[in-house]
């Protein structure tokens, strides 16, 4: 019996060892499979559990997992990525065992200022901040930077200015899926541009923009003949590629 007894008391302190380690595992570990998405130097801190990673790219990029999930065969974390103090975004992340990766509920806020470098050749006339709100979306056996095999959400572009023009704000319901998006752009009750848009990117990455956007005051009205923007537009324009986006 004192010999059950001591194997029961060992078995138990080699459990406890085991949970030990694991929730105190430190977040280099992970440092190889975050080398997939984050193709440039960072540094990690804190454990795989709760820790943080940052780069030149971004101030810092922080999770924090619920090992409940654990249970079901999934891995649940709550993410946040802060590039400044002007982009950040928020969302709960969930990998299941067959490699999907869903990041849902996504928030926060990125400017157009940001966005600017993934375009560098082609500079933006309009100056924006950009709400994400409710969005997500989905990865099979594949993980960002790679596009994701769905998306959807809705994005709000506050505080929009053309060529020093403020045309207030303006809502983006987008739909992603089989490398094909559709959009709808609209205006609200404070925008400048009476707009009813939608928009189209092919797996070919051409965009299609089709509806009207009719400028309420003279000084929009003789902007947008300046740069030819019709009231009925019908554009299509050939986006670069994933790969040409990326940071060099």
């Amino acid at each position: 019996m004192q010999i059950i007894r001591l194997g029961k008391v060992w078995a138990a302190l080699i459990i406890a060892l085991v949970f030990f380690l694991i929730a105190n595992a430190p977040a280099y570990l992970l440092k190889p499979y975050l080398t997939n998405s984050l193709n440039f130097p960072f540094s990690v801190n804190g454990t795989i559990w709760q820790g943080s990673a940052s780069s030149k790219h971004f101030e810092k990029l922080s999770w924090r997992v619920d090992p409940l999930y654990l249970l079901i065969g999934r891995l649940s974390s709550q993410i946040t990525i802060i590039v400044d103090r002007d982009n950040q975004i928020h969302a709960n992340a969930t990998i299941n065992l067959g490699k999907t990766l869903e990041l849902n509920n996504i928030k926060g806020i990125l400017t157009t200022q940001y966005l600017q470098q993934f375009s560098p050749k082609k500079k933006f006339l309009v100056q924006a901040s950009i709400n994400i709100d409710q969005s997500n979306a989905r990865w099979e056996n594949a993980l960002p930077p790679e596009l994701p095999l769905l998306a959807e959400g809705e994005l709000m572009a506050e505080k929009v200015n053309l060529l020093g023009e403020e045309l207030g704000s303006y809502h983006f319901n987008y739909s992603y899926s089989n490398n094909f998006l559709e959009g709808n752009i609209t205006s609200t009750n404070d925008s400048s541009v009476d707009t009813n848009l939608i928009l189209h990117i092919s797996p070919q990455n051409v965009l299609t923009i089709q509806g009207k956007v009719l400028p309420k005051s003279k000084t929009l009205k003789d902007i947008f003949n300046e740069l030819n923007i019709a009231s009925n537009p019908n554009i299509k324009i050939q986006l670069p590629s994933l790969q040409e986006a990326k940071l060099i």
